[in-house]
């Protein structure tokens, strides 16, 4: 199957910037048993079901936990990605495209009145209302 950027193998980024059509995507993918996942970005895998499980798991946790990683102060994607990671020392390239694959998670807490939002683009900072 040919999941494209719905369902990625070892990146854990979101690359469809449609949330919603990400949700309903897994599930349907899901369903449909494959044998082997072609994604757009990272290796073939042969447990496909495993991993748009882990895709559909890292969303959901996402979408619940990120307001509270911001409650310390707003946050941008790349300054997300790298508390997540554990991650320290400067910011480098791969940290900074891993971090585009938030900005549809990021915006998807915005539209939805989680988390309040100052600018705009890969460095917007994402917080908590005061």
């Amino acid at each position: 199957m040919c999941s494209g950027d719905a369902v990625q193998h070892g990146d854990e980024a979101c690359w469809i910037t449609d949330t919603d059509k990400l949700i309903d995507t897994s599930a349907a993918l899901f369903g449909l048993n494959a044998a082997i996942l072609l994604p757009n970005r990272g290796p073939v895998s042969r447990a496909p079901n495993q991993q748009i499980k882990r895709m559909s798991l890292f969303v959901n946790n996402f979408l619940a936990n990120a307001p509270f990683a911001t409650e310390k102060g707003a946050s941008n994607a790349p300054e997300l990605v790298r508390r997540d990671l554990g991650l320290d020392g400067p910011l480098d390239v791969p940290t900074l495209m891993l971090s585009l694959g938030y900005r549809a998670l990021l915006g998807e807490l915005f539209r939805n009145e989680l988390v309040d939002k100052s600018g705009e683009g890969l460095m917007a900072r994402f917080g908590l209302e005061e």
